[in-house]
């Protein structure tokens, strides 16, 4: 399991778990906004342009059917609370402590909340996830009298092409 997969694991996880709580709720609620610190996943959430590998493609299928691309926001990893948690905490360190508990400062502001890249770079054509094309070239060889013989069982020029690939 490589990193990107398991980010966007947590993505998926985010937005099944942000429609539970909206269910669930006997509150109304304007708008939710999910938090990312990895840029891969964003990279994978605004993608239009390339097909995915199977795990991938499932789920970014979830994220896509439960949030909108515009949901999603970078928080860099230095104010990401999720991040103490993986990579642990001393007792004595009181301000990871509240950086937990809290959240970070940008939460509970309005107007100073992290901006997205505003150009996601591409994602690079090496990418594991990103589905290639396989193209395949084939030539038959037959007589005049096949085909002949060909054209006149098919009824379709699709019917002839599957039979003979």
């Amino acid at each position: 399991m490589t990193i990107p997969r398991l980010e966007l694991c947590a993505a998926t996880v985010a937005v099944k778990l942000a429609r539970l709580v909206l269910q669930e709720l006997e509150l109304k609620i304007d708008r939710t906004v999910f938090w990312t610190d990895f840029t891969s996943v964003l990279q994978y959430i605004m993608n239009t342009s390339s097909r995915f590998e199977t795990f991938v493609a499932n789920r970014l299928a979830i994220i896509l059917d439960g949030s909108e691309p515009t949901q999603w926001k970078h928080v860099d990893a230095r104010r990401n609370p999720a991040d103490i948690a993986s990579r642990g905490i001393m007792p004595d360190s009181c301000t990871k402590a509240q950086l937990w508990l809290r959240g970070p400062e940008f939460l509970w502001q309005d107007n100073s909340w992290p901006l997205r890249p505003g150009v996601l770079p591409p994602l690079p054509e090496s990418d594991p996830e990103i589905k290639r094309e396989s193209k395949v070239n084939a030539a038959v060889s037959v007589s005049q009298e096949e085909l002949y013989q060909l054209l006149n069982y098919y009824s379709s020029w699709y019917k002839l092409l599957k039979a003979v690939s």
